[in-house]
């Protein structure tokens, strides 16, 4: 019914536009014989003004209690080169964790759930990503803005290139889980987490958050050249979203 209707509206316009066209055989002389020459309006055209224009930025944009974070980088060919990044918090999944006796890690993973593309030129260009270690006590209760800069590392835990795969699943320990991103962290800094096995910095989540602060998760910029890149959201409160450690003691 809507093509029908579009369709005679088409058709309509047509046999207008064509009546209008047949009768009109100089549209832009059409009523100037009535005129005298000397009352024509005679006009001119100066263009000698020009515009320049300024970003500025606005150092007021509040990023707590977002929805999604965003992580990644690309190149537009109009706004140029842009990167993301984000801090987060990692809690306990419960009290007083005790990892047994001389417990050694095997691996440890940072997760991240993903949950769709903010922008994307180009999902197959490959993104660099840095994980750092926060050293400044920050809370899910203050307001953080955009300008905020945190105390970190100065060198980052591990330097990973994401090439976004939102599509395939991901086999982990025999289970076919939805797409997320798993980054490997070295065994080195994830074996001080286990090593606090027993103590009160993992008796709850207040000693944990002294003993460690969080992440930052940013995206080294691209290097210019052609468009390409993609900003990711991802879902943090989601429970693909983790710190996920595989160990190893003297009992199991």
């Amino acid at each position: 019914m809507y093509k029908g209707f579009f369709l005679k509206k088409i058709l309509s316009f047509v046999v207008l536009a064509a009546l209008f066209f047949n009768s009109c055989k100089n549209p832009d002389d059409f009523g100037l014989e009535t005129q005298a020459a000397a009352d024509l309006l005679q006009t001119t055209c100066l263009d000698s003004f020009s515009i320049q224009a300024v970003t500025l930025i606005d150092d007021s944009v509040s990023t707590s209690d977002v929805l999604y974070n965003l992580a990644g980088a690309q190149i537009d060919p109009v706004f140029g080169a842009t990167h993301a990044g984000f801090y987060t918090q990692v809690l306990l999944a419960e009290s007083n964790i005790d990892f047994g006796t001389n417990p050694v890690l095997d691996s440890i993973f940072l997760c991240l759930d993903y949950a769709g593309l903010y922008y994307a030129l180009n999902t197959s260009s490959s993104i660099p990503i840095r994980v750092y270690e926060v050293l400044e006590k920050f809370s899910a209760d203050s307001v953080y803005y955009s300008y905020t800069d945190l105390q970190k590392t100065a060198t980052p835990l591990v330097e990973y290139t994401l090439t976004p795969n939102l599509e395939d699943s991901v086999v982990v320990n025999g289970r076919k889980l939805k797409p997320h991103l798993r980054i490997p962290l070295p065994t080195s800094w994830g074996q001080k987490l286990l090593d606090a096995s027993g103590s009160a910095s993992l008796s709850n989540n207040e000693n944990f958050l002294d003993f460690f602060k969080g992440f930052y998760v940013d995206a080294r910029p691209l290097f210019m050249g052609k468009p390409g890149g993609s900003i990711i959201k991802f879902n943090l409160i989601s429970s693909l979203s983790n710190l996920s450690l595989y160990y190893h003691n003297d009992t199991d």
